[in-house]
């Protein structure tokens, strides 16, 4: 027989409570694991952060931000990974306008999209 590999491993079958075979989940390289996970932080635009770590923004606190101290956001958009997220009251499934936080550099802008939005 060959040398079986890790990912001959990870495709072990079991059987599952009905009899049925199913495909064991492959383990997840602890390696791996810690080279692509993100902290998340509370943001603090004059402090250098890591790469690694990642701050969220409400949509009121990023329009604040992007209206009175944009190179500050732009900086800190350029060092670590933010998430802007919509106000939680929007009832209505409008969105925000997202361009600012997009063109401040933030890499994840949450939308709504449980309906069409108009131009």
């Amino acid at each position: 027989t060959t040398p079986r590999t890790a990912a001959d491993k990870s495709l072990e079958k079991t059987k599952s409570m009905k009899g049925k075979e199913k495909k064991k989940p492959a383990a997840i390289d602890p390696a791996w694991s810690a080279l692509i996970s993100l902290a998340a932080v509370k943001a603090d635009l004059n402090k250098g952060g890591k790469p690694y770590e990642m701050s969220s923004f409400a949509e009121g606190k990023t329009k604040k931000i992007c209206d009175t101290q944009m190179g500050l956001f732009i900086r800190y958009n350029m060092r670590q990974l933010s998430r802007i997220y919509p106000f939680g009251g929007r009832i209505d499934s409008s969105n925000y306008d997202p361009c600012p936080a997009w063109g401040a550099g933030a890499q994840l802008v949450a939308l709504n999209f449980q309906t069409a939005d108009t131009p």
